[in-house]
């Protein structure tokens, strides 16, 4: 099988999807995947090293996106809209930098609140694999 997640986010509202692709024989060893994954996100510190390769990849996009102009209006319209101001590249990059291992696991558990999750399977299964679903997920719940 193979997994990906994809996000979309607005200021008062955003959607973080995960997909998985697979045989229907393995639809609920994905669904198993994709929720422990969340659930340990949530009950456990991520590894230092790891929020570091993180702020490393945002501060280089950031970055690099002063390269496109029209990356740079996208950016400064974005942040007029949100934050009533236009941040600069340093200034977004310091509050990159201030993000700690504590802070992910409290937003983690905002943001992946299960309760106001849901669960869209696309393609062949059978009723036995709905059921054994339903109880996967509301195990999480």
């Amino acid at each position: 099988y193979s997994i990906s997640c994809d996000i979309d986010c607005t200021y008062h509202r955003g959607k973080i999807g995960f997909s998985g692709g697979c045989k229907s024989q393995n639809l609920l060893k994905c669904i198993e995947v994709i929720l422990a994954e969340l659930e340990k996100f949530k009950k456990k510190n991520i590894a230092e090293e790891e929020l570091t390769r993180v702020k490393n990849f945002l501060e280089s996009n950031i970055l690099m996106e002063q390269e496109n102009t029209f990356d740079v209006l996208e950016n400064a319209m974005y942040s007029l809209m949100y934050r009533k101001q236009i941040s600069s590249t340093q200034q977004k990059i310091t509050r990159i930098k201030k993000v700690t291992v504590d802070n992910m696991r409290s937003h983690g558990n905002q943001i992946f609140d299960l309760s106001q999750c849901y669960v869209t399977v696309a393609g062949k299964y059978t009723a036995k694999q709905r059921d054994q679903l339903k109880k996967r997920v509301i195990k999480y719940l």
